[in-house]
């Protein structure tokens, strides 16, 4: 099961979130000869941006095995079109951060020994 640590201030649809946050205790990815593998995430931080109420970035410890674990980072937004529209969706771009945010979590993810 995943440990999760929430910092989540002011955010839009913060139950619907939660929901989402609290089924997903594993991801799937492909290696390089396009096997697909389930990895576990062992521990989440979930920080919201400061300014606005639709956007939350996510620091996540995978475990590969007992000895090979990674960080993972990425985002959730509230989607403004498409099938999911006003939906929690994971973020499918690069993520941009105001420093102030990415310092947060850097802070925190020290604090919760992720690094």
């Amino acid at each position: 099961m995943t440990e999760n640590h929430l910092y989540l201030e002011g955010i839009e649809q913060e139950e619907e979130l939660l929901e989402k946050l609290e089924k997903r205790d594993s991801i799937m990815i492909t290696d390089n000869d396009g096997k697909k593998n389930e990895i576990e995430i062992d521990k989440r931080l979930a920080v919201s941006q400061h300014d606005i109420t639709d956007k939350v970035f996510i620091l996540e410890r995978i475990s590969y095995s007992p000895k090979k674990k990674d960080l993972r980072f990425g985002y959730y937004v509230i989607a403004e079109k498409g099938q999911f529209e006003e939906e929690w969706i994971w973020g499918q771009r690069t993520p941009y951060i105001p420093t102030k945010d990415l310092k947060k979590i850097f802070e925190k993810a020290e604090e919760l020994n992720f690094i």
